[in-house]
């Protein structure tokens, strides 16, 4: 037998789980924020026992109510839930060109972000509040950016199985995509591509390790 996917579907149990996801201190919303450290970590351990390290995987995520605000739960916390099991994959940040990372840091831990990497010295610094992630870069770019990091997890640990940066590049280059910046595919290690979307936003795919 040849298993050609993984379908995980799960909801209302850990949803509601008070000892499990905790809100934090002064809010009233459970933090799910590791539910997606620990699905991902379950994906990879589910491949690697099966031998099938890239095997596709779908996530059925809570369908309580569907997308309607009309029931007995909060729309506010099915969507915090919905979103934390969505982010099993690979690190994702939306990167935003900052006039003063200070005043910006300032402003986005008042509305309950905290730092998960970075380095302020160097202008750089990476947000977390939740599932929700944001990167304040001041001077490294212009505009807004998508960023994707192979090899990390959304909290910046780093994963036992990825797909390689030039393997990325490779499939795109194959079906067509044009990129704009592109990594030496006879190297190893940290590396990046980028490519625009068609409405001319910037896509870094930056691996680190």
């Amino acid at each position: 037998m040849q298993e050609t996917g993984f379908v995980w579907l799960q909801g209302f149990n850990d949803l509601v789980s008070s000892d499990t996801y905790p809100p934090k201190p002064g809010e009233k919303v459970r933090d799910y924020s590791k539910y997606g450290m620990w699905l991902a970590d379950l994906i990879r351990d589910v491949r690697k026992d099966l031998g099938v390290p890239k095997m596709p995987v779908v996530i059925g995520v809570l369908g309580v109510d569907g997308w309607s605000v009309i029931g007995w739960m909060p729309t506010y916390i099915k969507e915090h839930y919905r979103l934390a099991q969505g982010e099993a994959g690979m690190a994702t940040t939306v990167c935003l060109n900052v006039a003063d990372l200070q005043r910006s840091l300032d402003f986005y831990t008042s509305l309950g972000f905290d730092i998960v990497s970075g380095d302020a010295g160097h202008g750089w610094l990476v947000l977390r509040n939740g599932p929700a992630r944001i990167g304040i870069f001041q001077g490294m770019f212009d505009g807004t950016l998508l960023t994707f990091n192979p090899g990390w997890d959304p909290n910046a640990q780093p994963l036992a199985e990825f797909t390689d940066v030039r393997e990325i590049q490779a499939e795109l280059q194959q079906a067509g995509v044009e990129l704009t910046a592109t990594a030496d595919p006879d190297t190893t290690g940290p590396a990046y591509i980028t490519l625009t979307d068609p409405d001319g936003y910037n896509i870094l795919i930056d691996q680190h390790r």
